[in-house]
């Protein structure tokens, strides 16, 4: 039973992960594109754009898709599902007009056109999200990942179509993501059966309350996030300009890669710690943590040493100050990975309440550092702000959780730790190509010789399915 639920565990991580590299793959290298099309005003709008969507949808939502994830992906009555994911559904439509008729009146009369391709890709994100959840709750990570590969790839014809051809700008860019992100949705809706699941009637009032007295705890939580991750971009844009929120926003672009490998591990895990708790089971989370520590900082060295690659051979020059912020970022989105790896243990433990405390205690203190450094340091406010924070909720998590587990770092993972200071070092050392080169390799290597028996295990997995 054991080995079967850990092979459970690895083959949700293996999909996830695969699934999620080809899609921001795809997504770093159309942006390599985006940014030629733009100009640095116009994408540093479009990015800002985007962040408010990020905020929006917790905030209309009530994060109703992580309460039909925790209270349906072990429940075996069918009917219950039916009520959590139809519930949820019309909460998540009623709140969406909801905001359609304030937004118009605060700010759709001004710019009526920004104001509907705005609202249409809100509404597809909105929709992908609640979609995200349905199928963790279901236990269908294969067809999550799948989708997401899809759904970028009919992104990018659209905006090529929007705005390489027919010249829009920022409305093209805003079209083309809801576009592509749409068809994606039709493709879940298939896939996943999700029409199985939905029943008018099963639509109740008591149910909705149940799952926003789970979910709206964590609502602070996700505003919080947001604000550690967007409030850069608007004390960015107000001190130093669009310009400049359009190189900063380029500097994300790689650290991105980074978080969203590591989202999906935790989702994975989450999905996993879950049901070891609802079931009165041991998890061996200090195995897993240091294992995922290992594969973490392997990634992200490699990530340090070879950033260099896209800053010289495919990112405008325009774009080229973003490599001096990157290695920062890059060191965050490494300590958000374990931030959520703690996160995980406390959804497990219905902890939703401490999971929002320690993330507002660590955006007050992104925007405090920020806005404090912002004139001496100038761009890199931003990133020192967002590394710090992270780390404070680290901690933080790390003793709210201490009556349920401690975890502690093994000799392998602290080892790896120093070669991932060692990279993060040499990253600005970068004008030298020959050096550059050799330092990427090197880190290749060493990653590849660390991670073989897992990078065996994914390969065998893979081939057995």
């Amino acid at each position: 039973m054991e080995m079967k639920q850990e092979n459970s565990f690895l083959k949700n991580t293996i999909w996830l992960t695969i699934g999620t590299i080809l899609n921001k793959g795809l997504q770093f290298l159309a942006v390599l594109f985006f940014s030629r099309w733009l100009s640095t005003e116009e994408y540093g709008r479009f990015d800002l754009l985007y962040t408010y969507i990020s905020l929006l949808i917790p905030l209309i939502t009530l994060s109703t898709q992580e309460a039909v994830f925790r209270f349906s992906v072990n429940e075996g009555n069918e009917d219950i599902k039916c009520k959590n994911v139809s519930s949820a559904f019309l909460f998540d439509m009623v709140n969406y007009f909801v905001y359609l008729c304030i937004a118009f009146f605060i700010v759709g009369r001004i710019n009526v056109i920004l104001y509907l391709a705005f609202s249409f890709y809100l509404i597809a994100e909105l929709w992908s999200v609640y979609l995200r959840g349905f199928l963790r709750a279901i236990k269908r990570l294969d067809i999550y990942a799948f989708a997401l590969v899809l759904q970028t790839m009919f992104m990018l014809c659209s905006v090529t179509a929007f705005v390489y051809k027919l010249h829009m700008g920022l409305i093209g860019i805003l079209l083309g993501y809801a576009v592509g992100t749409f068809i994606g949705d039709f493709i879940l809706v298939i896939w996943g059966k999700w029409i199985k699941y939905f029943d008018v009637r099963e639509i109740s009032k008591k149910q909705i309350e149940k799952l926003i007295s789970y979910s709206a705890p964590l609502v602070p939580n996700e505003v919080s996030w947001w604000v550690m991750t967007a409030s850069d971009r608007q004390i960015i844009n107000i001190f130093c300009g669009d310009a400049a929120n359009g190189i900063f926003a380029i500097t994300h672009k790689i650290p991105a890669l980074c978080s969203v490998i590591f989202n999906m591990f935790a989702i994975s895990w989450q999905q996993e710690i879950v049901t070891k708790v609802e079931n009165n089971e041991d998890a061996d989370v200090v195995g897993i943590f240091n294992k995922m520590l290992i594969t973490l900082l392997s990634i992200c060295w490699c990530l340090l040493a070879g950033s260099f690659v896209f800053y010289f051979y495919f990112f405008d020059i325009k774009y080229f100050e973003a490599i001096l912020y990157s290695p920062i970022l890059i060191a965050s989105a490494a300590a958000m990975a374990i931030s959520q790896f703690y996160g995980g243990i406390q959804a497990a433990y219905k902890r939703t309440k401490s999971t929002g405390v320690t993330t507002i205690v660590g955006a007050v203190l992104n925007i405090v550092v920020h806005l404090a450094l912002i004139d001496e340091i100038g761009l890199y406010a931003a990133a020192v702000s967002t590394l710090v924070a992270n780390i404070v909720i680290i901690i933080l998590r790390m003793i709210s959780i201490r009556d349920v587990f401690k975890i502690k770092m093994k000799k392998e993972a602290s080892f790896n730790l120093l070669i991932f200071l060692y990279f993060f070092i040499t990253a600005y050392f970068n004008r030298n190509m020959y050096f550059n080169w050799i330092n990427f390799f090197v880190a290749i290597l060493i990653a590849v010789f660390i991670n073989y028996s897992l990078i065996k295990t994914m390969l065998f997995t893979l081939l057995q399915k």
